[in-house]
């Protein structure tokens, strides 16, 4: 599957017709080519002067463009308009006027500068970009007939269109192309209301920009290689979510970004394929429904007895205000975190997790696993999900701990969040797990899944983290990434590795 251009998929009829225009379309660019070269033989290699990989060059970029055309690009319809007007003028007149093509070449460079504007790292993209490109083609068309003494005329509408189109974009004011910044208490709210899945629990992050959408959802998202990933599904009621999506699809076509939505829900998969993109499973999320919350039940079997087991050594579990946690208190984890690191690279991940040196919620909790001697032997945080829920964020186990020591951890804050009056815990998601079996994608994508799900990654190993949270006998909720098709796919994949890998952005 293919990325769709959507601003081309409104303005083209769907279906049959559709596909008819596209391949239309590209058949007249290629049917101009060849007229082209039948009507001027000395682009035929050895009948002129013109060298052959020139004219095989010329040949190669016209099947990409009529390619494009037929995938639904809008670039490439704009550069196939340049290309027809050049073309098709150049063989009706060729006689009429000769040129300079050093005087041609000089052109096209400054139309292909004004095609790209850029400011602050960001390309608009609109319709002046595309009359800069289509310049930037019918130039280059010339540049090629050229290579004769008497080629056809410059293509006068579009080099004046490319000319005007180039300077009005880079000159046209640069805003957030229909989105605006959010303040944190209107981000905050938005999560609260809407926020269900353990990904949205950071949104508020410092390396994420926040922003709302034309129709008023709010999402948040951070650009890397020009890729935007956004934190899950956009922030707003279930009904109007495919909405936004579509809003944020194109918000990024216009500046040039290649869109991704990282961890979403699986009922919105029809929407994230109406707006032109496909979808590989990301894993599964584990779910805890806290009414029912027990241990004496034959699922949690595991999970109890790893309890009685921390009782009998001793352990024991508070719960208290990750914000408070007094200065001693940190320095009594940062050991024991930098001890559990040590085996992982040494690096903690980031974009979807919190850091320890960070504070991801204000109002986030902390629970502390001792000894008898008060020493720390493992300790977990937890931040609020939606408005009636908590998410489990850090995990940290000293190599020393006695046994069940990160099961009591994590019961502890299960049992508090109970008798707040909470209804659900999230327990984070497991890449490349699929027990539903419910994936969206190929068998290639499955079988690259099973393998990383059984070997892991970076020392993360994800078969073992799945046997630890079934102990807790969760409902599994499947999680996917959202992503354009083609090779673009394979940059917005890199990006995602870069972005849980490197440092976060202040």
């Amino acid at each position: 599957m293919v990325s769709f251009d959507p601003r081309l998929r409104r303005r083209l009829p769907s279906g049959i017709t559709g596909a008819g225009l596209r391949g239309g379309a590209a058949v007249a660019l290629v049917a101009a080519w060849a007229l082209i070269l039948a009507s001027r033989p000395h682009l035929a290699p050895g009948l002129g002067h013109t060298p052959p990989g020139l004219v095989i060059a010329g040949t190669a970029a016209i099947a990409a463009l009529a390619i494009g055309v037929c995938l639904g690009q809008l670039l490439a319809w704009w550069m196939t308009a340049g290309v027809l007007v050049a073309g098709l003028s150049a063989v009706a007149l060729a006689p009429v006027h000769p040129w300079r093509a050093d005087w041609m070449l000089v052109c096209a460079v400054v139309l292909l500068a004004l095609a790209y504007p850029v400011h602050r790292g960001r390309v608009v993209i609109g319709a002046g970009r595309g009359l800069a490109v289509a310049g930037v083609a019918a130039q280059a068309l010339a540049l090629m007939l050229g290579a004769h003494g008497h080629a056809g005329p410059v293509p006068a509408p579009f080099v004046l269109g490319g000319l005007v189109g180039g300077v009005a974009v880079s000159r046209r004011p640069r805003g957030e192309c229909g989105m605006r910044a959010v303040a944190r208490v209107e981000l905050e709210r938005a999560r609260s209301a809407h926020g269900r899945s353990h990904i949205s629990c950071f949104v508020a992050t410092a390396d994420k920009r926040a922003v709302a959408l034309p129709g008023g959802a709010v999402t948040a998202f951070r650009t890397t290689a020009r890729v935007a990933i956004s934190i899950g599904d956009p922030l707003v009621a279930p009904e109007e979510r495919p909405a936004a999506i579509a809003e944020f699809v194109e918000g990024c076509a216009r500046r040039g970004w290649e869109p991704c939505f990282y961890q979403t829900a699986p009922e919105l998969r029809d929407a994230y394929r109406a707006a032109g993109m496909r979808l590989l499973k990301f894993g599964e999320e584990a779910i805890v429904d806290l009414d029912s919350f027990t241990l004496a039940v034959p699922e949690r079997a595991n999970l109890r007895r790893e309890v009685y087991r921390a009782d009998r050594a001793g352990l024991t579990a508070t719960v208290t205000p990750w914000a408070a946690a007094e200065p001693l208190l940190r320095a009594d984890l940062e050991p024991v975190s930098r001890a559990w690191l040590q085996p992982r690279t040494g690096r903690e991940m980031g974009f979807s997790l919190g850091r320890f040196q960070e504070t991801v919620d204000p109002g986030a909790w902390l629970v502390v696993v001792r000894g008898p001697g008060g020493n720390v032997h493992a300790f977990s945080s937890w931040l609020r999900l939606g408005s009636d829920g908590i998410a489990l964020d850090l995990v940290r186990r000293h190599p020393e701990a006695g046994p069940g020591a990160v099961d009591l951890c994590c019961v502890e804050a299960l049992f508090e969040a109970r008798r707040r009056g909470l209804k659900v815990a999230s327990l984070g998601a497991v890449p490349c797990r699929d027990g539903a079996d419910d994936a969206p994608d190929g068998r290639i994508a499955h079988a690259v899944r099973r393998l990383l799900y059984s070997r892991g990654l970076a020392g993360y190993r994800y078969e073992s983290l799945a046997r630890f949270k079934n102990k807790f006998a969760p409902r599994w909720e499947s999680r996917d990434i959202a992503l354009g098709g083609g090779l673009s796919a394979v940059r917005v994949l890199a990006a995602l590795v870069a972005v849980h890998m490197g440092r976060r952005k202040a």
